[in-house]
């Protein structure tokens, strides 16, 4: 029967210590297209990627690591992120990008930006008001990044356009039009969720003026690895049998949360390293999810409407499967209702097996 879950992280204690893999695991073939695509705008072919995943799937680190190579190589990189907690601050991501474009190596020669300076200047106030079309503020920023890329390359990164506001997309929906012949790239991580961000960039994808990377999550193997890399070790087979059924029972390949219920595991005193460097299992393994996870989940939770709340708190109550006819009712829910906010809890991640309509009888799972 079709079925839905719940995720299981609405208590948790916090963790301290640090696990994390020192590589990026399971992206081979996307790293290569970003690093393809930053060695093309270094021989001006510009273009722009939108990186599109649920949280925790690894977005901001595979564009990071593109741009800390590119930084190395000797491209000046930008980096601007929008905001979802706290006032909405109109433009932000672009602004952000322009002052850490300009932080340390300085802002162009006097001129060189000609009568775009004066538009750039009252972008970084955040809050263009002098009735200047927007579509001047774009180009300003198009001749900053080629200015800036004009001896090599420049990379704008842009994180969470999902949560930008409008007339950012504008101008992002410019960049994208373009950044052809110039020496940039634009390199933006969205996720994968309705929403006008998500529209932007299946527009540009269609008009070939831009390219969708879409992140999956790891399967069996690519979890094992992760976790033998976090534990220091080259090997799955060096890592206890035990704690791979749990991360792969608990956290269905999604990477943040493999490496937060490492660090649970270590924190609870049930994963102890020895002297030889290797992990034994000397307790119990659940030791509950992880703050951060929570965090991570309760945020999502929080972008539902009353009654998609109302719906998962009656579901957390049944367990991580649960009936959904049963969850409706204990929520107070007409059938239909409780359909549809399942189907937004399943673009939100928040819950598996939303894509075919249960019948009476069936039962739902949630997930990390």
């Amino acid at each position: 029967m079709p079925s839905f879950s719940l995720d299981p992280s609405f208590s948790a204690e916090p963790s301290f210590s640090s696990l994390s893999s020192p590589a990026l695991i399971g992206r081979e073939a996307e790293r290569e297209l970003l690093a393809a695509v930053v060695r093309a705008a270094r021989d001006g072919r510009g273009s722009s990627v939108f990186v599109l995943g649920e949280p925790g799937i690894g977005k901001s680190r595979l564009v990071e690591e593109a741009a800390s190579a590119a930084a190395h190589a000797g491209a000046r990189v930008l980096r601007g992120r929008a905001a979802s907690a706290g006032r909405a601050v109109p433009l932000r991501p672009l602004a952000e990008a322009v002052f850490s474009g300009l932080r340390g190596d300085g802002a162009p020669s006097d001129g060189e930006l000609g009568l775009y300076e004066p538009l750039l200047t009252r972008l970084c106030g955040l809050a263009p008001q002098d009735g200047a079309p927007l579509v001047g503020y774009a180009e300003a920023v198009l001749r900053l990044l080629q200015v800036l890329g004009r001896d090599g390359s420049c990379v704008l990164v842009l994180e969470d356009l999902h949560d930008a506001d409008a007339d950012t997309l504008a101008i992002v929906d410019y960049l994208t039009d373009n950044l052809a012949g110039q020496r940039t790239v634009l390199l933006a991580t969205l996720r994968g969720e309705s929403g006008p961000a998500l529209d932007l960039a299946g527009a540009a994808t269609s008009r070939r003026t831009a390219r969708t990377v879409r992140l999956a999550r790891l399967g069996p193997a690519g979890t094992a690895e992760l976790a033998a890399r976090c534990l220091g070790h080259d090997s799955a087979e060096d890592v206890p049998t035990a704690v791979l059924d749990r991360l792969h029972t608990v956290s269905e390949g999604v990477p943040f949360v493999v490496e937060e219920l490492l660090r649970a595991m270590v924190d609870g005193g049930g994963l102890v390293r020895g002297g030889d460097s290797r992990w034994t299992v000397t307790g119990s393994l659940d030791a509950g999810v992880p703050a951060t996870v929570a965090a991570a989940v309760l945020q999502r939770v929080d972008q539902l409407p009353p009654a998609g709340v109302a719906l998962l708190e009656a579901a957390a109550v049944l367990g991580r499967r649960f009936p959904v006819d049963v969850a409706a009712r204990a929520a107070g829910l007409d059938r239909a209702t409780a359909l549809a906010q399942l189907r937004r809890a399943s673009h939100a991640h928040l819950v598996s097996g939303a894509t075919t309509p249960p019948t009476p009888a069936g039962t739902a799972s949630a997930t990390p």
